[in-house]
């Protein structure tokens, strides 16, 4: 046993607090790298669901507006028909006026 004033007991405290100050807790680092590893794989399936939700939405905004494409087509297509009716209307409607 060293007595703790001794020089030997000081160079041992001086190399102590060296591996102290440069220990690597590998048990800890092991740890921290399967929790990032977990939420790096968490973090990538939750992209891809994404990614897949953006795509299925990205459909539906096409077909949403196609749909929209048409309706406004056939609205048009209604109106020139109500249009015409009225038109064709008004005339029938002249032509018993002006029999009577």
């Amino acid at each position: 046993i060293v007595p703790i004033n001794s020089p030997t007991a000081e160079l041992v405290f001086e190399e102590l607090d060296h591996w102290e100050k440069n220990h690597i807790d590998v048990e800890t680092l092991v740890v921290r790298l399967a929790n990032a590893e977990k939420q790096n794989d968490y973090l990538r399936d939750k992209v891809l669901l994404l990614e897949r939700r953006t795509q299925i939405l990205q459909e539906e905004k096409g077909v949403l507006m196609s749909l929209e494409q048409c309706l406004k087509e056939r609205c048009s297509e209604l109106q020139d028909e109500v249009t015409s009716l009225k038109s064709g209307k008004s005339q029938k409607c002249r032509t018993l006026y002006h029999k009577k």
